[in-house]
């Protein structure tokens, strides 16, 4: 059986697992900045900077409100080409590097940060970036998609790609990058206009608006709930036996104040997973439903 703190630690593990929103949301300005960081950490040959640096880059993408331009994306591109190469993986650096080509087929690294006959321009170099095709994915039912800064129904086979959905507004739902085979945002597609045939994409973008209205909630964020909800009963049951330890006669005296205090904690903890666990259990439902 599990205690307490394995208890709590499994509930917290599960929630950061259920991909929450984004404490605050990140500029275009913040992309540049971090960018920026990893550059001159690859110029310096900051390698252990250089790492921290496109990490933060992959945290300020997906909380970003603003529009992603083609040059951003590049360098996005660019950059987890770098660390690719750096971390000597040669299939994900060529894939980053040929999505880059993709929308700047004219760039070149500067020599003074990529210096001529450096093995990082082989793998630059090494594939096709036409090669691969595209998948046709669905519209959104309401919105659009852009695919590397640029709008499209089309998403890249073989290369990685960066992803925004935007809603009827115009304002940003979701940014992602997403390697091959990765699942795109989620969102309702448009029907199909009859004639054109049904369109088949992987993930979580297809099927039809129905479906994706009725397909249930959204798993880690309910099975977060039912985790949460077993430390919340846990918690209180902890609670209830230190109180009867409290209240017998034979407790030694000097315990008394010790148990009191790991009472209330215990409760107030209960109270608080109870809490955590109704908030998933209502967002698991509204988030697959819009």
């Amino acid at each position: 059986m599990l205690g307490w703190g394995s208890m709590l630690l499994l509930a917290a593990a599960t929630l950061a697992h259920a991909r929450p929103p984004c404490a605050q949301t990140t500029t275009s300005a913040d992309l540049v900045a971090g960018l920026g960081a990893a550059r001159d950490a690859y110029g310096d040959l900051d390698l252990d900077a250089f790492r921290d640096a496109v990490y933060d880059v992959r945290l300020v993408v997906p909380c970003l409100a603003d529009p992603l331009t083609p040059h951003d994306a590049a360098e996005v591109h660019r950059y987890e080409g770098l660390l690719g190469f750096v971390e000597r993986d040669t299939d994900r650096a060529r894939r980053a590097f040929a999505a880059a080509r993709a929308i700047e087929p004219n760039y070149r690294f500067p020599e003074s940060l990529v210096p001529a006959g450096n093995g990082a321009l082989t793998d630059y170099l090494a594939l096709d970036p036409d090669a691969g095709g595209r998948e046709r994915v669905p519209l959104p039912l309401d919105g659009r998609l852009t695919f590397d800064g640029a709008p499209s129904t089309h998403r890249p086979l073989e290369q990685p790609t960066l992803v925004q959905l935007f809603d009827g507004s115009g304002a940003i739902t979701d940014t992602a990058y997403l390697w091959p085979g990765e699942p795109l945002p989620r969102y309702a597609p448009r029907p199909e206009v009859e004639g054109h045939g049904q369109v088949q994409t992987e993930g979580r973008g297809g099927g039809t608006p129905v479906d994706a209205l009725r397909s249930g909630p959204d798993r880690p964020l309910l099975t977060g709930a039912a985790f949460t909800a077993v430390a919340a009963v846990g918690l209180y049951a902890g609670a209830f036996v230190v109180h009867r330890r409290y209240e017998d006669v034979g407790t030694p005296f000097g315990t008394l104040g010790a148990l009191r205090t790991t009472n209330n904690a215990l409760v107030v903890g209960s109270g608080a997973a109870a809490g955590t666990a109704v908030g998933l259990g209502v967002t698991a439902f509204l988030v697959r439903r819009f």
